[in-house]
Order: C-alpha cells, then sequence, then structure tokens
C-alpha cells in the first residue's frame, strides 16, 4: 500500500505496472510518479516529472517498449496523446503530441501500446469507435 504525504499521490487517476523495469507509473495531479514495484507506506517516488495539461483529465498510461517511452492520453476535446521519455523527471516536454481533427481522437477513455501501435477509444465522446496509428 502507498499512502500518505511523501507519496505525493493527490487525485490518482491512471496506472501502469512496469513489469520490465519493476516499476509502478501513476499519473497524479498533473505529474507522473515513479514507484519502485514493491515500494509501500508513505515514501516519496523514485522519479517524476510534470508536464503542461494538454490532456485534461489523463485516460491512459502505457509504456512503449520498442522506443523506451511512456505514452499518456487524455479525455478531452482535443483528445491529446502525449509521448515522453520513460526516464524523464523535472519539467518534460512531450516527445510527440498527437491530436487535432484529422485523428478523430475525442475524449480517449483507454490507451493500450503494442510494438508498433498506438489504440485507444472515444467511448466518453458518445462513439465506440476505436483509433489506432502506427508508431513512427
Amino acid at each position: 500500500i502507498l499512502a500518505g504525504a511523501s507519496t505525493l499521490l493527490v487525485e490518482p487517476s491512471v496506472m501502469k505496472l512496469d513489469l520490465l523495469h519493476n516499476q509502478l507509473l501513476v499519473v497524479a495531479n498533473g505529474a507522473v510518479l515513479t514507484f519502485a514495484r514493491t515500494q509501500s507506506g508513505d515514501v516519496p517516488p523514485t522519479r517524476s516529472f510534470t508536464y503542461s495539461n494538454l490532456l485534461g483529465s489523463p485516460a491512459g498510461i502505457d509504456i512503449d517498449p520498442l522506443h523506451d517511452e511512456l505514452v499518456i492520453g487524455g479525455q478531452s476535446s482535443s483528445g491529446h496523446i502525449l509521448t515522453f521519455p520513460r526516464t524523464a523527471t523535472g519539467v518534460a516536454v512531450p516527445l510527440r503530441d498527437i491530436a487535432g481533427p484529422a485523428t478523430g481522437l475525442v475524449f480517449n477513455t483507454m490507451l493500450s501500446v503494442m510494438p508498433t501501435t498506438i489504440f485507444t477509444d472515444g467511448f466518453e465522446g458518445g462513439t465506440t469507435a476505436a483509433w489506432s496509428a502506427t508508431i513512427p
């Protein structure tokens, strides 16, 4: 159990267990917090970064193991998907921001990264259409 002020876990919204690196990644209050998989108690994250809130409410997080990147999707009318270096710290600038009318991304509710493809859906936007794109 992770709990207490030192964890910085304020309004956690999504998390990802990264078994390859033995870490737990949590999006909470505009930050990505990384903990060792076996950490417990009132402990600080081993690494954290903040980002510009283009996402609205974060709705999905996954690891792109091929590019060693962290991918975060959000619920907003602009449907941003942001990618960051997996080991980012401090104030991070996205490597890529996938958004815009041509993408059809709106109010993403889940996110999954396969070796060369990102999958998301628009359930909260009133559609069950799924979206996918090849990762460059």
